[in-house]
């Protein structure tokens, strides 16, 4: 994935959008951090799964998505 998001970035890519039921929020954070893209220029968006939906489970799954997107902010958590 990592030379996706460095040709996706390089060419104008500022929106990446992952879900914790793609699998792919891992590979993700660490593309980003090995093409140090800066946080600040990218939006970023990742959403909750069905099974991890409720409040506590909400909560712990969004803090589990920061974790593997190596990030400590999401510009978007949505319902998936």
């Amino acid at each position: 994935m990592n030379d996706v998001i460095k040709y996706a970035y390089n060419i104008g890519y500022r929106l990446f959008d992952t879900a914790q039921m793609y699998h792919n929020e891992d590979a993700l954070g660490n593309a980003i951090q090995a093409n140090l893209i800066d946080r600040n220029d990218i939006f970023l968006i990742s959403k909750v799964d069905n099974s991890n939906q409720g409040y506590k489970n909400t909560i712990t799954s969004f803090y589990d998505s920061l974790s593997k997107l190596k990030t400590d902010y999401l510009d978007a958590f949505l319902i998936h």
